[in-house]
């Protein structure tokens, strides 16, 4: 039995859907496996770090900062593996002067930049804040408004002030001062004037730090001794049952025969 010209038309129409189906389906594949290819590098650009750190250099201070010169250079830089690092320089600007490592040989407030770049063309930054302070301030005291007595003694309270305080650095300035008995005492912020009432010896230190963190210190020690001296006296002779002396001279001497 042969198929009618009607079947042929009906197998050729389902041919052509099944062609086509496949054909969108290819279609839709390559789209698929293109945005998947963009997404992919487009993730990879990104995909790229840097860290910096202190090199070489003495340990920071309380404060954070360091008093000699240091070296800044990379701890850690990461890409995908398919890229190659081309770039990694260490600037206050990308300058392309730069090097991998950065000195810093003067006192200031430094941000270090880490500049890097790959094989493609993908770039990143990092940063790093760094204090140093090469030169620490300086300062002096002197008392004011006391009376002193014999021998380097006070006879009253002793009030210390500041004679001097200096920076030792032209692009620095002094952001905190005070004045202690205790250098373990919390700091108090612009003390001038420190006044010692207690009697004895007494050394008081003047702290004085600047913008980049810098301590410096000066000290003076006081004596006072405000007490009032007393004294009695002893006679010695011949009294009656009244208590008067008979005697016609009375001897008058200090305690123990002074």
């Amino acid at each position: 039995m042969y198929d009618t010209e009607e079947d042929v038309k009906r197998r050729r129409r389902k041919l052509i859907m099944m062609i086509g189906i496949v054909a969108l389906l290819i279609v839709l594949l390559i789209i698929f496996l293109l945005a998947k290819n963009f997404i992919f590098k487009k993730s990879k650009k990104n995909d790229i770090t840097c860290v910096l750190e202190v090199k070489n250099g003495d340990l920071p201070n309380s404060n954070g900062v360091y008093n000699k010169e240091v070296e800044i250079g990379f701890r850690d830089i990461s890409a995908t593996e398919d890229y190659d690092i081309v770039k990694k320089t260490i600037g206050t600007t990308d300058s392309s002067n730069n090097s991998e490592t950065y000195m810093i040989t003067n006192s200031g407030n430094y941000k270090l930049y880490g500049f890097v770049e790959d094989s493609k063309g993908n770039k990143t930054t990092c940063e790093l804040d760094v204090v140093v302070s090469m030169t620490v301030p300086s300062c002096e005291l002197e008392v004011k408004n006391s009376t002193l007595g014999n021998n380097s003694w006070y006879k009253s309270d002793v009030e210390i002030n500041f004679k001097s305080i200096e920076v030792n650095n032209a692009t620095l300035s002094i952001s905190k001062y005070y004045m202690t008995k205790d250098i373990n005492t919390p700091a108090q912020n612009n003390m001038n004037s420190y006044t010692v009432k207690d009697n004895g010896t007494s050394t008081i230190t003047g702290i004085v730090v600047d913008s980049a963190g810098g301590i410096g210190t000066c000290n003076v020690t006081v004596k006072k001794d405000a007490t009032i001296p007393t004294c009695a006296l002893v006679a010695n002779g011949t009294k009656d049952s009244n208590g008067e002396f008979t005697d016609k001279k009375v001897e008058v001497l200090l305690p123990n025969g002074a």
